[in-house]
């Protein structure tokens, strides 16, 4: 639990960045589970999480209405497919398990 919330933290920090340059997702409006992770939904744009392996995460996030194309510097390759991701709501929170 504590990698995935690390791994959580440390793609947030990367992005977070060019979103607030962007003028920002605004606030979510709701979650969505989707094959390959967890689909939040923004006013202005989506993130997604994404469960790699045991351990790694995947963040995407983008001000538009899709996201572009995959292009991940990364991950090998030959790294697993991403898999979903159990969550619980928690009030106003999304629990990652």
């Amino acid at each position: 639990m504590r990698r995935v919330f690390l791994g959580l933290v440390i793609g947030l920090l990367i992005i977070l960045p060019n979103l607030v340059k962007a003028g920002g997702l605004g606030k979510m409006v709701g979650e969505e589970q989707v094959a390959d992770g967890l689909l939040l939904k923004f006013e202005n744009g989506m993130m997604k999480i994404s469960k790699i392996q045991e351990g790694i995460i995947r963040v995407r996030a983008t001000d538009k209405d899709k996201f572009e194309e995959d292009r991940s510097f990364a991950l090998s390759p030959d790294a697993p497919l991403p898999k979903r991701i159990s969550y619980q709501k928690q009030g106003e929170n999304l629990v990652l398990e």
